[in-house]
């Protein structure tokens, strides 16, 4: 996606239906639908704040050859800003933009992922990131999280991938198939920083039915933002995840760190909504493992104590809603060193 003399926007579809011309002006913008009974069919939208602008789709609009990139849109230069959306909500939405994120700006954000109207605040779930201060973040409807500590260092130079996947109750937010944010609604209001990755809890409701988007604000200028693959599908209400266990507030799994005194923590997981939870542990020497779960009351408390033995995998399975959860191994003797930990989210 460029923008030099004409914006071209890339979109992976395989639209070929003739486009009327666009009327936009300061206070109204009509939409040409580009119509198909696709599963991400999409609408472009432009508009310039000081005058009235007319023009011909067939002088801008170009329909690229299939598969690569599908169709293409070429948008004038002085449309700013743009946004692309879904024309239906996306269920459960998978939204995955492999891009180079813009350089060279003085002002101006752009947005990738899921909207339920701007204007109205219904929902929002995407990447955003700044021109100015050169960060990325991430908002829900739980809030807006800097989230700059793990966003990649050559963002600006190399292709990077971020998802965003929307289940029933929750958003995962992936870089490069790293996670990096889970959005958890409907709870408490409190946010766990990264790494190896933030959680962000909230009280409002987030739904799970949105329109995908990509978008550049009011004060993006010239534009550089070459994106080379935008996937759109729907997805599972609550699809089952296995999730290593990460040492709190660390890069590094539990399995295999050492423990030479005191006790380990692992990182918390968000567990609301899934059915069933699974928690598999194992060390070489035998201790006690607290299975511990973050309350309404902003307290960490102990759901469960485990005896644990040397060498035998213990798994724990855990009925009933809790927000987050986390364990806490404290072996008998050290130097202790933990060969398994892991949680299985039944969503079924």
């Amino acid at each position: 996606m460029v923008l030099k003399e004409d914006l071209k926007l890339i979109v992976t579809t395989d639209i070929d239906q003739e486009l009327e011309t666009w009327y936009v002006d300061k206070a109204l913008y009509l939409e040409a639908y580009l119509e198909r009974d696709l599963n991400a069919l999409f609408h472009a939208r432009a508009w310039k704040n000081a005058e009235n602008v007319k023009f011909d789709v067939n002088d801008y609009v170009t329909i690229g050859p299939y598969p690569l990139p599908g169709f293409q849109i070429d948008v004038p230069a002085t449309m700013q800003p743009w946004s692309i959306y879904s024309r239906r909500p996306v269920e459960y939405g998978y939204v995955l933009t492999r891009c180079k994120l813009p350089s060279g700006l003085t002002g101006g954000v752009c947005y990738m992922g899921l909207e339920a109207g701007a204007s109205s605040s219904l929902g929002y779930a995407f990447f955003k990131y700044n021109f100015e201060t050169d960060k990325l973040w991430v908002t829900t409807n739980c809030g807006t999280i800097d989230i700059s500590a793990l966003q990649p260092a050559n963002m600006k130079t190399a292709f990077h991938s971020y998802l965003v996947k929307m289940d029933n109750d929750m958003v995962w937010f992936y870089i490069d198939n790293d996670l990096v944010l889970i959005a958890v609604p409907n709870s408490v209001a409190v946010t766990i920083a990264g790494p190896p990755y933030f959680i962000e809890c909230g009280s409002r409701w987030q739904p799970p039915i949105m329109p995908a988007f990509l978008e550049t604000s009011i004060g993006a200028n010239v534009l550089d933002w070459p994106i080379d693959m935008f996937v759109v599908f729907d997805g599972q209400p609550k699809p089952t995840r296995a999730m290593d266990l990460y040492q709190a507030g660390s890069d590094d799994t539990m399995r295999d760190a050492e423990i030479d005194a005191g006790s380990l923590t692992s990182h918390p997981v968000p567990i609301l909504g899934y059915h069933k939870k699974t928690w598999n542990f194992m060390s070489d020497k035998a201790g006690t493992l607290l299975v511990e779960v973050y309350t309404m009351g902003g307290n960490w408390r102990t759901y469960d104590t485990i005896a644990v033995a040397a060498n035998t995998l213990e798994t724990y399975v855990m009925f009933g809603q809790k927000i987050l959860g986390r364990l806490t191994f404290t072996p008998d003797e050290y130097t202790a060193t933990i060969l398994e930990a892991e949680v299985i989210l039944d969503g079924n």
